[in-house]
């Protein structure tokens, strides 16, 4: 008999969603494939984004399989979260045809749009070598990081600086901040870095762009950061699916594209 409980693993409170989603291919087949309307479909869809935020975000990956009828009981509980009251393999089966769920059941794209996952699977990576401790002098631990083998602390200081090493050579990095920039920069920022979520943001930005000249790279980056901290975050997740969706694909220049969309209008 199919059991009601759902499964108590890493999550994230906040999730995002495309403002256009509906229009998106991937959501008309998923309607499709469910037999409903606009809006019973959009709330499933949404609520099952927000299974997988509270259960698996850490992976993006729910377990199910297609090809054995014995995960029934995991479509259950999965339909049940999402208020679905169908069939819940043909909620299971629609979210695989449709392309919003991997062979492997990993929801598509999920760490490039929901990079408040991407950052807590990060500081918890980071966490986990901080507080390692040892008694005694410090001795090798397995693995390497850009060839260079790293070694456990037996001090706090010590590890504050591996956590540095290790945020150094796994991170997302941009370019320091160009002079044009320190013009509109906030002097509370001089000489500081950009916060990681908002590095990762930026990246993923340049990433989709395919953005690879040095100098719009610092500019596009620096207008994301003061994009975000002028609360237009919202703008920067809205040009990035407008790029995926094709929207700028005819501009002569995506770089001015970009940064005319990041920079407000003159007051």
């Amino acid at each position: 008999m199919a059991t009601r409980g759902r499964p108590k693993t890493d999550n994230i409170f906040r999730f995002n969603v495309a403002t256009d989603l509906t229009d998106n291919k991937r959501f008309i087949r998923f309607k499709r494939c469910l037999g409903t309307d606009e809006r019973t479909a959009y709330l499933t869809l949404v609520r099952f984004f927000n299974f997988v935020a509270s259960n698996y975000a850490l992976t993006g990956r729910i377990s199910v399989n297609f090809r054995d009828d014995n995960s029934r009981e995991d479509a259950d509980v999965i339909a049940d979260f999402c208020w679905w009251d169908g069939d819940p393999q043909l909620l299971i089966s629609g979210l695989h045809e449709s392309g919003f769920l991997e062979d492997d059941g990993t929801v598509h794209e999920w760490f490039e749009n929901q990079p408040y996952a991407s950052k807590k699977l990060r500081d918890r990576d980071f966490q986990s070598i901080s507080e390692t401790k040892i008694s005694g002098n410090s001795r090798p631990i397995e693995g390497q990081i850009e060839g260079k083998e790293e070694c456990i602390p037996s001090k706090a200081s010590d590890a504050r600086e591996i956590v540095r090493t290790v945020d150094k050579s796994i991170s997302p990095s941009i370019p320091p901040m160009p002079s044009s920039a320190k013009a509109h920069s906030p002097s509370s920022q001089n000489g500081a870095k950009i916060p990681p979520e908002i590095v990762m943001l930026a990246n993923d930005l340049l990433s989709t762009a395919h953005i690879a000249d040095k100098q719009d790279r610092r500019d596009i980056a620096w207008d994301v950061y003061h994009s975000v901290k002028a609360n237009r975050e919202q703008d920067v997740h809205r040009l990035i699916s407008e790029i995926k969706q094709g929207e700028h694909s005819e501009a002569r220049n995506i770089v001015a594209v970009i940064r005319s969309k990041l920079r407000p209008e003159p007051g």
